[in-house]
């Protein structure tokens, strides 16, 4: 399985969304299975670990990281940025 430009945005794209662990969702035309999940609530942390579904298995020689950026809707999110980056402290601003 070829990992294409397409195929990262739409895996960078889901990452908002609430995806739940050991379900199956279709991204591009290909089924993913989320095999991991994190949702920090204390610093506002929001990753997945998909694997392709191939033939019906899991392929999980093939892991796909999708994890959300700064979300300035937060609180919790800017707290963690200015806190934990130096160079937020420093600038007062906050990127990915």
């Amino acid at each position: 399985m070829k990992f294409s430009d397409k195929l990262s945005f739409k895996v960078a794209d889901e990452s908002y969304k609430d995806l739940k662990k050991g379900r199956e969702y279709d991204l591009n035309g290909q089924n993913f299975k989320v095999i991991e999940k994190r949702d920090d609530k204390q610093n506002g942390l929001k990753a997945y670990a998909l694997s392709p579904v191939v033939n019906g298995k899991v392929d999980t020689n093939h892991i796909y990281m999708g994890y959300t950026g700064t979300d300035f809707k937060s609180i919790r999110d800017l707290l963690t940025c200015l806190l934990y980056t130096s160079d937020a402290a420093d600038d007062m601003q906050c990127v990915d």
